[in-house]
């Protein structure tokens, strides 16, 4: 593997990571709004979220990976097409994926607060 390669990789990730930072904030602010406890709804988001770290970073290197790298080919850049395919798809299945547990996570926390404090 070239060194474009592990830069493209390690973009990916960062890339990813901010973009699933800024979603998840997104998610739990919107969320949380009028919820009795916002604080609660805010923990069970990034909890959902930090579940979803291992496959959330499986699928962004399988399927982000094999798409960023296929798109990044049949643009015709030559050396910098597949790795820069790489950064993108990768970092675009990671931070959906880290949204997508995190928006599980805080409608988990909002059923839960629905069940449990409508209780007299």
């Amino acid at each position: 593997m070239s060194a474009f390669t592990f830069l493209g990789i390690t973009l990916g990730l960062l890339g990813g990571a901010a973009l699933g930072y800024s979603l998840i904030k997104i998610i739990y602010s919107k969320v949380s709004q009028q919820s009795a406890s916002p604080s609660f709804i805010v923990a069970c988001s990034k909890v959902g979220a930090l579940l979803m770290l291992l496959p959330a970073f499986f699928i962004s290197f399988t399927v982000g990976g094999n798409f960023g790298g296929s798109f990044g080919s049949a643009l015709g850049l030559g050396l910098f097409g597949i790795p820069l395919g790489l950064a993108v798809g990768i970092s675009i299945f990671l931070g959906f994926g880290l949204a997508f547990g995190a928006c599980v996570g805080s409608l988990f926390g909002k059923g839960f607060l629905y069940v449990f404090r409508s209780q007299p």
